[in-house]
């Protein structure tokens, strides 16, 4: 389907996807898919575990069939084969979604669950990272469900337990647990059908009936009561639509409270749109249940090591547990955004932010509301939070209640997130679009709690979490920063940009590459005339850090902010440093290749004067002025166009212009460093061919024997 474009990391592949990410192979994530690919928007399928629809072929007892019929569970432009029945086996299913599969040519990725998903503001795009890779797009559409992860209540005691415990994902058949006690905690449709299926295996069954249920049957006067239910609600408004529900139901069934199964007081479908809880459709149950073979019990008090207690007072022998306790989606495990963000884009955002209820709502209407806003902001909790809230029937009240237990704005909070703040460092093994996501994230409970940053000082403190080693990138930003400000939106994209950078630069295999200048180097005398310089003199760059430069020839160099590397293969000086210029024109000067092969842009031009490590001036012609490099660099080649001259010897460095020795230097990894700065004195300068003239104001250091060199050079201007 979608095509990825990889780009290795030391630490994990990178890749590119040309249209959406899908998480989920099941039954949402194939539909999806194939929808996508009929309109012609390619699209890459992540799953977690190694097959299409996991949670069937893995998780599931042997005896699950579809509990409707096929006509309301086929996926979309591909039905069921004709031949499966009314209500197709666990196994046809699983044939019928692999033959969706092959029919549209999907291919999922395997063994690819994601631990994080977050959109890239600056951009535009989803940033999903699994275990070994990081996939990007600009779409992201989850498919994965509410049945992710098994819910395992803590119940007291459960783990003193002698017998063997299984969530209902683990188990397959009961005929492992024949002649046994058996305790199903859980009476929805995956209770009662392992509970039947332990009957069947001649086992004894104890269900615990924890809560309120509606228990429907699967056929009503031989039509499928969900089919019955939808045609309904065309015509008929939702609360008349269950009313005939459970009237039918009755006359069906009989009454299920005299079995210990009492019913909500909120009808069947008015309870599943409020919070998302189905209806058990019968498929045998019932009738076991009547006939004694299925014990209905009340709520668990306690696990023994042989049995269990009961809140009715009740307590028995029993030899296994199986947990038919249901499943949470995990979306917010690994999806990084804000209930607040769902409740928006879900419509649900007015019980919990607006002031009053609007006119165009009912009492009723707007009650209702609050219970669906409820519900759905407590299937994202965990259990330990339910507790907490699990009484609050108002939004707002819910909402606020949140806020109390885990926003609130007291002192110790703000100056625990005060610390958390200062404390924070970025490391090396962690990825940056974490760190930066770590900083946001503390940033906006300080905004909620009104403790808010100017702009500037969010920049400047993101980049102080960066670790010394960063002190390079750390001062070319805030150096080159327009009018001296570092804004919150230049650090971060210039932090992303250096990680994106490192990534697609890879492992470096050496400390060193070692650059030779190809044949013979020249070099300029004092008089203008070409000698050969010692062919043993080389220049080298730093490979883990070094960018390339093409302006017609090739230059290879290392980034050091504060020195100026001497390069025998560079074409041009260049620097990082736009504050380092006298004389500075604006404009498009040529690429910058970087050593991953993408491309930046000379931006400026001008000279740059130098007072050098053994006080003399040394002024830079047409040095480009390069933003995205990091360094300063030198040419050799152009100086001795400049009629200096070049020298290295065990690891010395000099730059002369006949007897002055304009600056030294000493080899450091390889590289020959020139340390300088800014000079502050006022320059002339003039062309005359190949040779420069230089006024200078300040000569009081220099010998006299130096002032008659620099007269008889026509070097000082009288």
């Amino acid at each position: 389907m979608g095509s990825c474009k990889d780009q290795e990391d030391k630490q994990m592949k990178c890749a590119y996807v040309d249209g959406a990410i899908i998480v989920g192979a099941g039954p949402s994530g194939l539909a999806v898919s194939a929808c996508l690919s009929q309109q012609g928007v390619p699209s890459l399928i992540l799953e977690k575990s190694d097959c299409i629809a996991s949670l069937w072929q893995h998780k599931t007892y042997d005896r699950l069939k579809l509990h409707l019929p096929k006509q309301f569970c086929e996926l979309p432009l591909f039905g069921f084969p004709k031949n499966f029945p009314k209500y197709p086996t666990k196994q046809q299913f699983i044939d019928y979604m692999e033959s969706y599969a092959l029919h549209f040519s999907i291919h999922p990725k395997f063994k690819q669950a994601v631990l994080k998903a977050v959109f890239d503001h600056s951009s535009g795009s989803w940033k999903v990272q699994t275990q070994d890779c990081e996939y990007i797009s600009k779409w992201l559409i989850v498919a994965t469900g509410e049945n992710a992860e098994p819910v395992k209540p803590e119940i007291f005691g459960i783990d003193k337990f002698n017998g063997p415990v299984v969530h209902t994902s683990e188990y397959k058949s009961g005929s492992v647990f024949r002649n046994k006690r058996v305790l199903v905690v859980g009476c929805g449709n995956s209770g009662m059908e392992v509970s039947l299926d332990l009957c069947r295996n001649n086992a004894i069954p104890h269900m615990v009936v924890r809560n309120t249920v509606h228990v429907l049957p699967r056929e009503m006067f031989g039509f499928s009561t969900f089919g019955i239910a939808m045609a309904l609600l065309k015509w008929l408004p939702l609360k008349l639509v269950d009313k005939l529900l459970l009237l039918m139901a009755n006359i069906t069934l009989g009454s299920t409270e005299q079995l210990g199964l009492r019913r909500p007081k909120t009808g069947p479908i008015e309870l599943k749109n409020v919070t998302g809880k189905t209806p058990v459709l019968d498929v045998g149950a019932l009738s076991q249940i009547k006939s004694g073979k299925i014990k209905v019990m009340e709520n668990v008090k306690e696990i023994t090591r042989n049995g269990a207690k009961f809140t009715d007072g009740q307590e028995k022998e029993i030899d296994a547990i199986v947990l038919a306790t249901g499943y949470k989606s995990n979306v917010p495990s690994w999806l990084q955004g804000k209930m607040e963000d769902f409740l928006y884009v879900k419509d649900y955002y007015l019980p919990v932010f607006a002031e009053r209820k609007p006119e165009d709502k009912t009492n009723v209407e707007w009650t209702l509301l609050h219970r669906q806003v409820c519900g759905y902001i407590r299937q994202w909790i965990d259990d330990n939070v339910l507790n907490h809230v699990s009484e609050e029937t108002h939004a707002c009240s819910l909402w606020n209640k949140f806020e109390q237990l885990y926003a609130r704005k007291a002192g110790n909070n703000k100056l625990l997130l005060i610390k958390k703040l200062i404390c924070l460092k970025y490391k090396d093994e962690t990825l940056l679009s974490d760190h930066l996501n770590a900083y946001h994230v503390i940033l906006n409970q300080l905004a909620r709690m009104n403790i808010k940053f100017e702009d500037e000082r969010q920049g400047l403190w993101l980049l102080g979490t960066l670790p010394d080693l960063w002190e390079i990138f750390r001062t070319s930003i805030s150096n080159s920063a327009p009018n001296g400000v570092v804004t919150m939106d230049l650090a971060k994209s210039n932090i992303m940009n250096e990680e994106m950078r490192r990534k697609s630069q890879g492992p470096s295999q050496s400390e060193v590459l070692v650059i030779e200048k190809r044949g013979m180097s020249q070099s300029r005398g004092p008089k203008n005339k070409d000698r050969s310089k010692n062919k043993s003199n080389r220049v080298s760059a730093i490979i883990d850090d070094f960018l390339v430069v093409y302006d017609d020839d090739v230059v290879n160099f290392a980034c050091y902010e504060t020195n100026w590397v001497i390069d025998s293969g560079a074409s041009i000086h260049a620097t990082s440093r736009r504050d380092f210029f006298t004389s500075y024109t604006f404009g498009d000067f040529g690429d910058v290749k970087m050593g991953n092969n993408g491309l930046t842009k000379a931006v400026g031009m001008g000279d740059v004067c130098l007072e050098t490590n053994n006080g003399t001036m040394l002024l830079l012609k047409t040095v480009k002025y390069i933003p995205d490099i990091h360094l300063n660099l030198i040419s050799a080649g152009k100086l001795d166009d400049e009629g200096f001259c070049n020298t290295s010897n065990d690891g010395h460095w000099k730059l002369t212009k006949g007897s002055m020795i304009v600056a030294r230097s000493k080899k450091c990894s390889s590289l020959y460093f020139m340390q300088a700065k800014v000079s502050d004195c006022i320059i002339n300068t003039m062309e005359n061919e190949s040779t420069t003239e230089l006024w200078r104001s300040r000569l009081s250091h220099m010998s006299e024997k130096g002032l008659m060199v620099l007269a008889k050079n026509n070097l000082i201007l009288e």
